[in-house]
């Protein structure tokens, strides 16, 4: 591939991207200051979530003991073969 012509596909694309994010910035106008402050939970919301990860907690555990059980089975049975 000639040099030069890869220069010119990427001084294109960069023309091409700078007026995609000026279009974008134009948009857009100036980003909205944060409050600073943090988006709080009724009692009902915190209720739901603590509920919601109990029971993934749960599953979790019956996961990881159906796991255990099915490792600890791995062991093969002794030879019946007499000597």
């Amino acid at each position: 591939m000639d040099i030069y012509k890869a220069i010119d596909e990427l001084k294109n694309e960069k023309k091409r991207l700078d007026r995609a994010i000026e279009a974008l910035e134009a948009g857009k106008g100036a980003p909205e200051e944060r409050s600073g402050r943090r988006r709080t939970w009724n009692s009902d919301a915190r209720s739901a979530a603590a509920e919601r990860m109990k029971k993934y907690w749960a599953q979790r555990r019956q996961q990881n003991a159906v796991k255990a059980a099915a490792a600890s089975y791995n062991v093969s049975p002794p030879s019946t073969k007499s000597d």
